[in-house]
């Protein structure tokens, strides 16, 4: 009897390796596809396939890194495929050469641009759940740079500067979406107003810039004006992956930093939480290099 006891528990042992085995292996055979897609696809379709490649690249990082394979040396740490877009959004007047020209008619379309802009952003590095840099390689914080935007000189010169980006975020819905962009970029659902606004002076550049940070780094970020990534941010906050709590910012820290909802996420943080931030900052490489350990995202 005792015998027949043993056996069933080995056999039950025995199961419960062979699902792991069977789960551990799904996840590096599907991680491994997504690399191995990536890698031959992008040489041949080049920047059209390089949209998808972004979030892909993101992806697999974030599942082999959840997998503990990378932590036991098995893999190595796929690149991200993620490359800055350089946009001059134009009104029929002139771009400076680089950038890729975007037609727009008045100050909504501006808008629309931007908000699409950034909800793209979002979407690509992986909608703030996804741990794509691991405990290893973020000592502080990681940025990824996704759009470059500018405008041409007509725009300067009739528009001049733009109110309300941040209250059209709130306003509007994405397309074919029940959720306003506001409400996707800060992970939050019942989000649907923002406290502060502020006026983009057309004459100046602007970045959208995705951000991963460890929950002590962004805590005394928050202590000491939030640097250039969310000091003058209009943006969001998304503390932890998964966590339903957006904070939409505008202006410099120092006017929200007594945002109750900001002090509760400084409370909620801990060493290994993650928190992650998009922005529409003003285009300072010098500053954005101060406030990045590390620009994961090609020129």
């Amino acid at each position: 009897m005792k015998m027949m006891e043993t056996a069933k528990s080995d056999k039950r042992g025995q199961s419960l390796v062979s699902d792991k085995i069977i789960r551990y292996s799904l996840v590096i055979i599907g991680a491994l596809i997504i690399i191995i897609v990536i890698g031959r696809l992008t040489p041949l379709y080049g920047e059209t396939f390089g949209k998808g490649a972004c979030q892909g690249s993101v992806a697999a990082r974030a599942q082999l890194l959840q997998s503990g394979f990378i932590q036991k040396q098995l893999f190595s740490m796929p690149d991200i495929v993620c490359k800055t877009e350089y946009k001059c959004l134009t009104i029929g007047g002139t771009c400076p050469s680089g950038y890729d020209k975007v037609n727009v008619n008045n100050a909504d379309d501006i808008k629309k641009y931007i908000a699409d802009a950034m909800q793209k952003c979002f979407s690509e590095y992986g909608e703030g759940r996804l741990d794509f840099m691991g405990k290893e390689l973020l000592r502080t914080n990681a940025c990824g740079i996704c759009s470059q935007i500018r405008f041409d000189d007509e725009s300067v010169k009739k528009i001049k500067t733009l109110p309300g980006l941040s209250a059209y975020l709130g306003a509007n819905k994405m397309p074919y979406t029940d959720k306003t962009y506001l409400q996707y970029i800060s992970a939050n659902p019942n989000v649907n107003r923002i406290g502060i606004d502020q006026n983009l002076d057309l004459s100046k550049e602007y970045d959208i810039v995705y951000a991963i940070y460890t929950g002590n780094y962004f805590s005394n970020l928050i202590g000491s004006g939030g640097g250039a990534v969310i000091g003058g941010a209009i943006g969001s906050i998304v503390p932890g992956a998964g966590t339903a709590l957006g904070v939409i910012v505008g202006g410099s820290v120092g006017a929200w930093g007594g945002n109750k909802a900001v002090e509760d996420i400084k409370q909620m943080l801990g060493a290994d939480q993650r928190v992650y931030t998009l922005g529409l900052i003003e285009h300072n490489p010098a500053e954005l290099k101060k406030s990045c350990e590390k620009i994961i995202s090609t020129a």
